[in-house]
Formats: C-alpha cells, structure tokens, sequence
C-alpha cells in the first residue's frame, strides 16, 4: 500500500533538472519511532529533491496497518509505502516487495536491519538495483537473531556499498569479509534544533520527581544487548547525599525483568518506566545525565541526542561510543558490564555539576557539526557513485 505525501512548502523543485530525480526507497522493518527512524526521515528530508526522491518502506502484519516510522515520514512530507508480511520471512511477501519496488519505480535501494537488508537484497537482485546497506551493529541476543544475523552479514558482504556509522563500525564489517574499498563511513548525525538545551521543569512536574533530584535517563531499547540490568544496579550503588531519580525511556522485552530487579533492589520510590515516548526531547531536557550501559554499539543516536540537549553523557566503551564522544569530551566512558564502574561516573558528575555542565557544552558543540545537511550531502555523492557505476 502506498501513501504519498504532499511536498513541503520549503522545499523548491529545480527549474530545469538535468535528468529525473534518482527515486530512493528507504526499507527498514521497524514497529516503533527511535534513533534509527529518527535517522531515516531526517535523511529523506534533507535530501536534493532535483537529485533524488525519497520513499519510505516498511513491512506490516497486515494490510492496513500504521506504524510510527509512516506517520512521522509523512507529517515530514515523505512518500510511504507498506508491503504485506505476516511472519518474519514470507516469499509471497518478498515477491510484493519486488512488485511494489517496480511500481514504485525505485532505481536505488537503501535498507537498514537484517529483515531489510536480506529482503531487499533479494528484491534488488531481481530487479537489477543496486543495494546499499547501512551497518549499526548487531545484537545476537537470541539463537533466532545470531541466525538472521550471519545472514545479514553475509548480505555486507554481496551489498553494492556499506554504510557503517562508526569507523569501529567498518572495521568489524571489514573483518568479517566486506570489501574496504565498498564500506564506507558515514556517521548518524542529529537535527540539533530540534534537539536542543531548554527548559525540563514542566515534565519532572508532570512526572513527580522533585526538582532538585538528579535524573538520570536511559534512552532506548530495553534488550538484552542494551546493558540496562547493569545500569539499574549500579543506581544501587551510587554514593551521593544528592536525590536522584531514574528514567528509563523505551519498551522491549527486557522490561518484566527490569521492573523485577528495581522492585528487588529498592528502587521503585526513584524509578520510573516510561515506555515508547515521542516527545523524548522533553525527557532529555528534564534530565541531568544521560547513560548508555550499552553492551554493543556502532554509533549511538541517543548519545547524539543527548549531546545536542546539552547533557553530559555516561556511557559504555564499546563500538563508536567512544568517537561519538570525542574519547570522552562530552562524556565519561565505563568499561563494559561493570556496574560498580558505572556508579562511580554516575556519583563523580553528580557531585560535580560544573563538570557536567561543561560536558554537556561541548556535547552540544560536537552535536552542532553532525548535522543531517551534512549527512544527506555525503549519501548524495555515494548515491551518484553507485547509481552511476549500476
């Protein structure tokens, strides 16, 4: 099923293109509105619509069914479009994706996640389009997910082009078989209007938490591979005079157990589970720290958020956290799944808030470079570069 959109009022149409814009199908399995999506559509938007047109396509359980990732595409002014799949690998659903991608008349395809990159390799492959995955790591946090994702590693290997997010990124895509000369690094970026310093009184208002409380947010996933079972205990552990209080934004199948152990340790009086939020700027401005206990990572959007909210960052050193942070100019890096360590950056920045905020500055500095302008110009120039050699 496709859904146009009606262009943007800011956008200009050139007078005398050259040739038809490039039609760029975006595919991406996705059942809710995070850093990926986030990503997606503020690609498409920025975008050279002389150049190229962008369509976002995702798969759907049923025919009628609305995503989070459409909606948002389309109060952006982007084209959308569904493709019928109700399991996880359907060939008839394979075959509505080749049929759609012709009707569409896509000649470029970028896909991101496993489902998305075998699929659309399959259907580029019939159709004779060149492919171009984007790599942000894996989690293997399951038997079935470490299947998917040999398989997906495989598809890095055979894609006409990488994108890996992080210069670690392409490293582990490289090792594990892709052609340097075919992975390349384009690094997430974020929309630092939209993600921006400013007032967080009225959401701690609305949530409860006093105003002279740390809060300490995590935003993402609540998976395995996310690391959030070391966060909660390292709050456990934290050693400060200071109130504080814990926000844990996004849903997954972690969370049963995540509520289970926050009850265990005590501390559901400071914790608050806030699932699926679309207005996470808000929860970033009413926050102090941000932490990632993060157990894999290419490039993390949340980091990048956060930055851009002017917040320090604690995270994990793993994957490109480390040069999202500029080696812990915006922030403090931890070891991996070591919760006693991640205390000890939480209790040093609370105790020291000038040091927070001056972290927080120069987050937001860094955010203020990685714009989606900048991102969209240099998927251009790969986009002509495959587009030409197909």
């Amino acid at each position: 099923m496709i859904q146009e959109a009606r262009q943007s009022s800011t956008e200009h149409a050139s007078t005398s293109p050259p040739a038809p814009p490039v039609r760029v199908g975006y595919l991406v399995s996705t059942r809710s509105y995070g850093g990926p999506e986030r990503q997606i559509v503020g690609v498409a938007r920025a975008l050279d619509r002389s150049r190229f047109t962008p369509i976002i396509i995702t798969f759907v359980c049923h025919p009628n069914e609305e995503r989070p990732l459409l909606t948002e595409a389309r109060k952006a002014g982007i084209p959308t479009a569904t493709v019928h799949m109700p399991t996880t690998f359907d060939p008839r659903g394979a075959i509505r994706l080749i049929r759609l991608l012709r009707s569409t008349c896509v000649r470029l395809l970028c896909t991101r996640g496993y489902k998305g990159d075998i699929l659309g390799l399959l259907a580029g492959r019939a159709l004779s389009l060149p492919v171009v995955v984007t790599c942000g790591g894996w989690t293997g946090h399951t038997l079935l997910v470490r299947l998917y994702e040999w398989l997906d590693r495989f598809a890095c290997r055979i894609a006409d082009r990488v994108i890996a997010v992080s210069e670690a990124m392409r490293q582990q895509v490289i090792q594990m078989g892709g052609a340097p000369a075919s992975v390349v690094v384009v690094p997430n970026a974020v929309d630092s209007e939209q993600f921006a310093p400013g007032d967080g009184s009225l959401a701690r208002a609305e949530m409860g938490i006093p105003q002279d409380a740390t809060v300490i947010a995590s935003v993402g996933r609540l998976s395995p591979e996310k690391g959030h079972r070391y966060l909660v205990e390292a709050v456990s552990l934290l050693q400060s005079e200071r109130p504080y209080h814990l926000l844990l934004v996004g849903d997954g199948p972690e969370r049963a157990r995540l509520e289970a152990m926050v009850k265990s340790l005590g501390l559901s009086p400071v914790t608050t589970f806030l699932g699926w939020r679309l207005d996470v700027v808000d929860l970033y401005r009413a926050s102090d720290i941000v932490a990632l206990p993060s157990l894999t990572e290419g490039m993390p959007n949340a980091a990048l958020e956060a930055m851009a909210c002017g917040k320090p960052v604690v995270a994990s050193d793993v994957g490109g956290v480390a040069e999202a942070l500029c080696c812990g100019e915006a922030g403090l890096l931890v070891p991996t799944a070591q919760p006693a360590a991640l205390a000890g950056a939480l209790s040093y920045l609370m105790e020291r808030p000038e040091l927070a905020q001056s972290l927080g500055q120069r987050g937001r500095e860094k955010a203020r470079r990685m714009t989606l302008a900048l991102n969209a110009a240099a998927l251009e120039a790969l986009y002509r570069d495959v587009t030409t050699a197909a």
